[in-house]
């Protein structure tokens, strides 16, 4: 399944303050502290980064939308790259031209300077824009000079799943790359594609054997999340078992869920899982929550694990384990009872990434209608488009009546 990322980038964490003014003056509502008058002052301040910031305060607010978005749209032809990134964030999370915004952070890409396609290749990848768009430009990226862009590059093919598969024969040539981090990356990358990457079973194979530890480890995973270790089945449970016994937490967890999806060693794994989903440790549970979700031939190990997860004081983790059992048709109700409680949260974050979360559900999640339609009229901006795209997924016919393109 997809992350959440784009949800968490597009939603940066802000929360409206709400007061008034001393008493026999006019009441303002206060937003981060400042009137909206303030706000739309700052919108034509000479700094560009207040003026990112104003843009973004009054969409937030549902207030002055052509006028911020036009400040948006300027900031693209910003001389600093940071502006020019921040704003096409925002123009691609509103819907708005986003072609022209997705071309400031493809060009970054290439830019000489490699802070500049470092910080362009974080944000494509929490961004998680349409694969037809970017796959071309991240496979020009696994030939780039620096090992950290290789690495991130295979990563973010990675996250495309199989709509990454045009980028299988790159990440296959990634398997030899002089860097191992690039060569783990690619593996991982190949794996999450899954049995579209069928191709990349014998090099996959042949890296079992590679000198680094954990490149060794990313190829049995990635070979098994492709379906294929017939050929190598000795070699990847020898790979797994070694993981799960004395493997960091991250490894321990991947080989549990592989070795769940092989049928092997169910016992150990499970409470691998088991333990770690119940970390104190956020990162942790969510790392097992992960690895469970592409467990597919063990119901009866992982449903327990995602049932658990929805009421996970991490709000993420709740929404990843609802949209999951939607998908799987597993415990609904409770499911969608989840979402619908997100989707009234206080936090104009938390609502935005709820409507993005049931828009992963798709037609399951069709009784949250009502609950998608009272959300076109939220006071943000940004939580109005989320769930006016989630609504095209779960019921297209009342998107239509509702007059969404």
């Amino acid at each position: 399944m997809r992350q959440l990322m784009r949800s968490v980038i597009c939603a940066a964490v802000l929360f409206p303050v709400v007061a008034h003014s001393p008493a026999g003056e006019e009441k303002e509502t206060l937003y981060r502290g400042r009137t909206l008058k303030e706000w739309t002052a700052r919108l034509k301040s000479g700094e560009a980064k207040q003026r990112l910031g104003a843009a973004d305060a009054l969409l937030r607010v549902g207030k002055l939308k052509e006028q911020a978005v036009e400040v948006l749209v300027e900031a693209l032809k910003d001389k600093d790259f940071a502006v020019r990134s921040d704003a096409a964030v925002q123009l691609i999370c509103l819907g708005e031209p986003s072609e022209a915004a997705l071309r400031v952070l493809l060009d970054g890409l290439k830019d000489p300077d490699f802070k500049v396609r470092d910080a362009a290749m974080l944000k494509l990848m929490d961004l998680e824009p349409e694969a037809k768009d970017v796959v071309p430009a991240l496979i020009e990226r696994l030939r780039d000079e620096k090992s950290p862009i290789r690495y991130s590059a295979a990563q973010a093919l990675g996250r495309l799943g199989p709509d990454g598969k045009p980028a299988v024969p790159a990440l296959i040539a990634t398997l030899n790359d002089k860097g191992a981090l690039a060569r783990i990356s690619a593996a991982y990358a190949l794996g999450r594609i899954g049995p579209a990457a069928r191709d990349a079973v014998p090099a996959l194979t042949k890296a079992l054997k590679d000198d680094d530890a954990d490149v060794r480890h990313a190829a049995a995973v990635a070979l098994v999340q492709i379906g294929e270790t017939k050929g190598a089945k000795q070699a990847v449970l020898g790979q797994l078992v070694a993981a799960i016994e004395e493997g960091r937490f991250r490894d321990r967890v991947s080989a549990a869920a592989a070795l769940l999806q092989m049928g092997e060693h169910r016992a150990e794994a499970l409470a691998v899982l088991t333990k770690a989903r119940k970390d104190t440790d956020s990162f942790i549970r969510m790392e097992a929550l992960e690895a469970s979700l592409w467990v597919e031939n063990d119901a009866n190990a992982t449903t327990p694990l995602l049932r658990a997860a929805l009421k996970d004081d991490y709000s993420k983790a709740r929404l990843m384990a609802a949209a999951a059992l939607v998908q799987k048709g597993i415990a609904k109700e409770e499911a969608l009872g989840v979402s619908k409680a997100m989707l009234k949260h206080r936090s104009s974050n938390l609502r935005e990434i709820a409507a993005r979360a049931i828009e992963k559900m798709g037609p399951g999640a069709k009784s949250l209608t009502d609950d998608l339609l009272a959300a076109l009229k939220d006071e943000d901006l940004f939580v109005r488009h989320a769930a006016a795209q989630a609504l095209k997924k779960v019921n297209p016919e009342a998107a239509r009546k509702a007059g969404i393109p």
